[in-house]
Order: structure tokens, then sequence, then C-alpha cells
């Protein structure tokens, strides 16, 4: 070994090293301790206080205990079934605490020769290491500075990694209808687990001894991301490596709920705590999204990880990077297409708002993205993507984010107008008539002429024609609001129900008022096809890098974006 500063640096083997405290009437000093190895002479040294003393004991008495060739785990021999009678840390000497944690943390791992036991031995046993992970949870809160030692803390990761990660079923059903089936039903989660083989009338079956093992060990997991300032800044990110980071992003597939929502706790402070894997925490949120959309049909977790995201996005340094944009174009626009949109349409639609409130710009691409995937004949969708329109309207401060996509948008709207579907075309017309989109109107006079002369014929077919009278008077009060705001260059007509006689009284027939609404809406259809002028300034209203390609992971480096949960 050699003393370098303040650091003792080992270079022979720790097995067989013995650390013990020396009486004070030997030395006639304080604080000395004795390092006993066989076949070399003792050292004996001498701390400067006791705190110093049990700091150094307890180091030296942890790397003396022999680990596997990957430093994952105790290098054990024989059964280990005895270490569940280790001495809890309240009753031993300061110096032995990590000694014993680590044999615990060893019990408590499930191992290969578990197969070989029946079910009875297999649930006792998974009771007392149920048992050693609590009183685990309890020895992190009692004794916090214990996480300071690097092994234990790549043991203790270890650990709670063979229990968490762990494949699961393909589901069998993409159906939109099923999309709120959370967890299977308690008769189904016996018969997968198996009763309590101690007790078959018990309440406690495997399935809750199976939560219990995962929940406390998922408290373990939050306890060592917020003791994680215990180690050194330069080696934290190795502890939580990127194939731990993507394992973890993966269990939100789990078909449990109350799971994924320790899951988003979880990842929450990892992202906090953890500044140099925020670019890969989020790469890798952004390839479940990838999974789900182009890949898979799972959509378990989507909510929770939009909701994080959310969080994330909350926090972005202005002006938005180009990554960011990427992640928005290629990850979170292309979710809206999806059977079970409904699902987590609140959690995106909050992103949306964070990325217009961050930059405005980004009002186009989001809104061409929503006209891209409009869920045609889907009634209830429609409802929802106006609902999004309108939340978004609000952050619009330019002109140029609204001229591009003005026409096409309003076709769009003017057709849910006219809808069979009174809950639509309630929603289009109120859109029309809502505080942010009257703003707009009144400051961009020109785009507005322009969309309005496009939805005049759709306001005039609303209220003259369809079959619900709340629809039709709806239809009355925004064409006069827009009239009194003088956008109808027609004096003659005030209102569609008068624009519906005018047109009936040419030939007094109601025939010819049909064919004049049939006209103006023709003439409006006409111009659906996309203007290539049109397109090529929409593609040039894109901020500098949104239609780039990925970007290289700076995940070596501090993010300086801040985040949600920070203080």
């Amino acid at each position: 070994m050699v003393l370098k500063g303040h650091s003792l640096f080992y270079y022979v083997s720790g097995t067989g090293v013995k650390v013990t405290p020396i009486d004070s009437a030997r030395f006639k000093r304080q604080n000395c301790f004795e390092i006993c190895h066989p076949g070399y002479r003792p050292v004996y040294l001498m701390a400067k206080s006791e705190a110093d003393l049990n700091v150094w004991m307890s180091s030296l008495t942890s790397a003396a205990m022999p680990t596997t060739p990957d430093r994952k785990m105790l290098l054990l021999s024989g059964p280990v079934d005895h270490l569940f009678d280790t001495p809890a840390l309240e009753d031993a000497v300061p110096y032995k605490r990590t000694y014993y944690f680590r044999q615990k943390v060893a019990f408590s791992l499930p191992r290969s020769a578990d197969l070989a036991r029946s079910a009875a031995d297999l649930f006792e046993l998974n009771e007392r290491r149920l048992t050693t992970l609590c009183d685990l949870n309890n020895y992190c809160d009692a004794f916090p500075m214990i996480l300071a030692d690097p092994q234990l803390y790549v043991e203790l990761l270890h650990a709670i990694g063979c229990y968490i990660f762990r494949p699961f079923q393909a589901l069998q059903s993409t159906s939109p209808t099923n999309i709120f089936v959370e967890e299977p039903s308690a008769d189904e989660s016996s018969s997968q687990l198996g009763e309590n083989p101690l007790d078959k009338y018990s309440e406690y079956t495997t399935e809750e001894q199976h939560w219990g093992l995962l929940s406390a060990c998922y408290d373990l997991l939050l306890k060592t991301i917020e003791h994680i300032d215990k180690l050194e800044k330069h080696v934290r990110k190795d502890f939580f490596s990127l194939r731990f980071i993507a394992q973890l992003v993966n269990l939100f597939k789990t078909p449990s709920f109350r799971e994924r929502q320790v899951l988003k706790g979880v990842l929450h402070r990892l992202y906090y705590k953890l500044t140099q894997r925020r670019s890969a925490i989020r790469k890798e949120i952004a390839h479940s999204f990838y999974e789900y959309i182009y890949e898979s049909s799972n959509h378990y977790g989507v909510a929770e990880l939009l909701e994080i995201l959310g969080s994330i996005v909350n926090g972005f340094a202005c002006p938005i990077k180009p990554e960011h944009v990427t992640l928005l174009e290629k990850a979170l626009i292309p979710l809206h297409s999806t059977p079970a949109f409904v699902s987590y349409h609140q959690q995106l639609a909050y992103c949306m708002i964070q990325y217009v409130s961050k930059d405005h710009t980004l009002f186009t691409p989001i809104v061409r993205g929503l006209l891209k995937y409009w869920p045609v004949g889907n009634s209830f969708k429609e409802v929802v993507f106006i609902v999004e329109f309108e939340e978004l309207l609000e952050h619009v401060l330019a002109e140029a984010d609204f001229d591009h996509i003005a026409l096409k948008l309003a076709r769009r709207l003017g057709s849910c107008m006219v809808s069979d579907q009174f809950q639509v075309a309630e929603r289009a017309i109120s859109c029309w008539n809502s505080p942010s989109c009257l703003r707009i109107m009144n400051e961009y006079e020109k785009v507005a002429q322009r969309m309005f002369d496009v939805i005049k014929p759709f306001l005039q077919r609303a209220g003259a024609q369809h079959w619900n009278v709340i629809i039709q008077q709806k239809a009355h009060e925004t064409y006069t609001v827009y009239y009194n705001m003088g956008y109808d260059n027609d004096d003659d007509v005030a209102t569609p129900a008068a624009a519906a006689g005018t047109a009936g009284a040419a030939d007094g027939s109601p025939a010819s008022a049909g064919a004049a609404d049939a006209k103006l809406l023709d003439s409006s259809a006409k111009t659906e096809e996309s203007d290539p002028e049109e397109d090529a300034a929409s593609s040039a209203a894109l901020p500098a890098g949104a239609a780039g390609g990925d970007r290289g992971d700076r995940g070596d480096t501090d993010d300086e974006d801040t985040f949600e949960g920070e203080s």
C-alpha cells in the first residue's frame, strides 16, 4: 500500500487482511489501529480523531472483502443463508457498519440456486430477503454516510438491478378501447404467480411479496440517487452507465400502473441529480417514443414519460438547441398519429405548449404536424386537436408564425364547422370566437382577411343548414363578430341567414340558396391542393437546425438546462 496525501492506495490483495483498533494502554496514544496481513509485517497507523479513525478502519475493512472479477458483488463460497443473521448496524461498532451492510446486500441478491428450491422454501427465503431490504432502507436513512463507499454503492446498484430489470410480455391487443387497462385482475395475478405456499387461505400472495421486493428496491434506488453527491463528481456518471439508463427507461413498458408511478419519481430525481446523464436520459426517452410509433404497440409508459419530458422542456434554456427541436419534430409531433393518443393527449399537449412558450417560431411546425395527422372521421380526437390548437394560439407573437399555414388551417377548421358531429362543429366555431383567435385576427389583419375569406362560406353553411340549432346560433354569433370587425366585404350581407335568404330570393326557391352555398364551398375547395410557393415558404420558416439529423450525445459534460424540480 502507498499513502499519498490523504489517500491510501493498495497494490496487494486485500484477502486475509485484518484491521483492529489498538488499546490506548499499548501505545499510550489515542485513535491507533493495526493492519495485519499474513506473511507481512503489521502496519500501525494513528488517526487524528475518533471520527477519522472510524472512517479509516471502515474503508480498510471494506477494501479487505473479496469481490467477483467484475467487482459487482461479494465473492462468497458455500451457502449464504447464514448472512441473514448478520448483526444489525445499530448494534455494530461504527467501523464494522460498511462490512455488515455489504454482507446484507449479498444475502438479498437472487441467485440461480433458487430455482432448485421448493415453492415453500423460496417463499420463506424471499420473506427474509424482503426483511433485509427493508433494513437496508432504514440503514440508508440512519447512516447516510455509509453510501460514500464506492464499492458498496456498486454492489447495492447491482442488487437493485437484479430485481427491477426484467422483460415484459408482449401485448396481444392494440385496440384503443383497451388503453386504460393498467393491470391484470387479482385472479389473473394469483394464477400467474401462485398462491401463498405456506398458507393457501392467506391474502398475502406471491404477487404481494413480489411487489414488496420491487417496492423496497425502488426505495433503495431513490436513496442512492439522493445521496449521490457523497461521491466524487467525476465518478458519479460511471455508476449510472448508459446501459443502466436504457434499462431504467425500458421499465416504463410495465403494465403495472403503480410501478410506473414509482419509476416516474425515480427518473425525475435521477435527471435532477445527475446532470452528466441528462442528454442520455432525453435520448432514451426519444428512443422509447420511436419504438412505440414505428415498431411496437406497447403504449404503457408513454404518458409518464411525456409528463417527465414536460418538466424537462420547461427548464430548457432559450434559444432552444437544435437537438431539442429534433426531439419535437421526430418524436413528439408524430405521437399525435397513434391509436392510443387519447391516453396521453394531456401530457403531450403540455409538452407542445412548453415548446411554443420557449420559442414562438415553433408554432408553425407544430400546427403543420397537427394538420398532417388530423384524425378525419374520429370526432373525439378532432375535438382534442382543436382544443390543443386553441391553447397554442395563445403563444403566437408574430404574423410570420401564422402566415405560412393560415389557409390550410382555415380550410381544416372550416370543414370541422360544418361537421355532422355537433361537438366537433361547436368546438371549431368556438375556436374562431375565442379570445386568442380574436386577438390574432385584430393584430394581423392581412393574414386574417385571407383566413376569413376561406371560412366565410363554411360559416354561412353552418348557420343556414346545420341540423343542430345551437350550432346555427353559434355560427350567427361568430359571423356577426367578424362582420362588426369589418372583415366581410359584402355590405349587403350581415348574417349567414341573410346570405341564405338573398340567394333564395333570386329565383324564389330554397334550392338556389343551397346552390349558392355549394358554389362558395367549391371555390374554397379548389384551393385545397397545396401551393408550391406556400410549401416552399413553409419549409423556409423552420428555425435553423430544425430539419437536421440527430446530434451527437454530449453526455460527458454537464447540461446547462435547468429542471422544473430544481430549487
